[in-house]
């Protein structure tokens, strides 16, 4: 069974009516201040994680280099780097 719509054809209508569209359907309106919302909230958490690492990055450079590197014989990627426990 092949389905009776194809998509070789252009939409009917043009941009402002579409936006028109938004404020006579009250579920489109609400679609669209959800996106708009989640929108702002990922924009807004994007920019605190990037001021967020760079302070995190700015603290670990103004430290001693011997601080950076830590001793804890207990973490695996620590022993791998220093050829075994001490």
């Amino acid at each position: 069974m092949t389905p009776s719509s194809t998509f070789d054809h252009a939409l009917s209508g043009n941009a402002i009516e579409g936006f028109s569209q938004l404020f006579k359907s009250s579920y489109l309106l609400y679609q669209a201040a959800f996106m708009l919302l989640m929108t702002w909230v990922n924009t807004v958490a994007y920019f605190c994680q990037t001021d967020l690492i760079a302070r995190t990055f700015t603290a670990i450079v103004g430290r001693a280099p011997r601080r950076a590197v830590c001793h804890r014989p207990s973490q695996p990627g620590n022993l791998l780097h220093r050829g075994g426990a001490e």
